[in-house]
Parts: C-alpha cells; sequence; structure tokens
C-alpha cells in the first residue's frame, strides 16, 4: 500500500475583518497616546489623556502659530488676515481658565503634578535657552591657540582695527583675508588674555 505524503509549504493566513480591523485601530490609538519629543520640558509635563491642542494650550504654547504672529501678505493674496497677538503675561490667565473648567467638572482636589509641570513649561523652556546662550558665549574664549594669541597681540597693538593693513604685514604668513583677520580679532578681544593685557595697560 503507497505510503501517504503530505504537501508542505506555508499556510494562507485567513483574513478576518472584525479582527484585523480592531488590531489595526489598537495600534493606531497606541501610536497616537505616545507622543515623542526631543524637548525634555515638554516631555516631563506631556499628559498623554489630552490631545495635542490641548497640551499646549494648558503649557501656554501656541499650537498655531499663524494665530501667534502676523501673517504677511503675498503677492497672490491683497488682503491680509487680522490675527489677534498672544502676549506672555496672558499664559496665567489661560492656566486660571484650565483650573476653573476642572473646578466645574467637579474636581476639587488640588491640580495634579502634570498640570503643575505644565504650567512652568514656558519659564523652563526660557531658563534653557538663557542657559544654552551663556555656555556658547563662554565657549568662544577658549577657541585661540597660543601662537593665535601673540599673533592678535602684535597685530593690534600694531594695527588697531585696520585689518587691511594686517592682511599686508609681513608676519601674515599665512595670508589671511581682512574678513578672517576681523573674526580671529573679534574673538581675542572677547577671550580672558585681552581683557588681562588692557588690565596692565591702565594700571
Amino acid at each position: 500500500m503507497p505510503r501517504s505524503v503530505k504537501h508542505g509549504g506555508k499556510k494562507r493566513t485567513q483574513f478576518r475583518a472584525l479582527k484585523n480591523s480592531s488590531k489595526a485601530k489598537n495600534i493606531a490609538k497606541k501610536k497616537k497616546n505616545k507622543v515623542k519629543t526631543e524637548c525634555v520640558q515638554l516631555a516631563s509635563a506631556w499628559n498623554h489623556d489630552k490631545t495635542v491642542k490641548e497640551n499646549m494650550t494648558a503649557m501656554g504654547l501656541a499650537y498655531n502659530p499663524n494665530t501667534v504672529t502676523p501673517m504677511v501678505a503675498t503677492k497672490k493674496s491683497k488682503a491680509v488676515a487680522e490675527v489677534e497677538m498672544v502676549d506672555v503675561s496672558e499664559i496665567a490667565k489661560i492656566n486660571a481658565d484650565q483650573k476653573k473648567k476642572f473646578k466645574k467638572k467637579g474636581k476639587k482636589s488640588d491640580p495634579t503634578e502634570l498640570e503643575v509641570k505644565a504650567a512652568n513649561v514656558v519659564s523652563e523652556l526660557e531658563k534653557a535657552a538663557d542657559k544654552e546662550a551663556k555656555d556658547q558665549k563662554v565657549g568662544r574664549e577658549f577657541r585661540l591657540q597660543e601662537r593665535d594669541i601673540e599673533f592678535c597681540v602684535y597685530m593690534h597693538e600694531k594695527h588697531k582695527d585696520d585689518y587691511k593693513a594686517m592682511s599686508l604685514d609681513p608676519r601674515n604668513q599665512w595670508q589671511e583675508t581682512p574678513k578672517q583677520l576681523e573674526k580671529k580679532i573679534r574673538i581675542y578681544k572677547n577671550s580672558p588674555h585681552f581683557k588681562a593685557i588692557e588690565s596692565m595697560d591702565t594700571a
């Protein structure tokens, strides 16, 4: 009696409308709730139960920048839309309105941790921007090497701010242009070496 042989191969996956549609909806819902951002201040104060617009409003930020900044008229459109400017002082009013809405809904408890963080997002962003600006300013003090400092001291004492004369000076061995010399002297003036030399000359 011949042996029965089972035909191998991949089984076809059956499509089930109800199961597959519900699975797709769940995946879309998870992606919607997971908002990814590189900003630490926004990520820490983000409430995944709210929409993007509600989160931005609670933080005092503009969801649509066109409602904050005035529209510029183009050649095609002659009429310019009148836009209401949002002042920084109105952020406190927005947060107060949010608290009133929670009270109307029957929430007598104090604001949650996310609500407190959302109210302080603007101030945290301003602090981060100020810190970054200071760090950039400090970083400019250490760009020149010792030979460049000696070169700048010589050029500045001899030619002051005449960068064209600096470019024609025999000591300009690398044949730097007046624009390059101006940039180098500007960095030198912002360095502590220049301040030390100026204090020695005035003393």
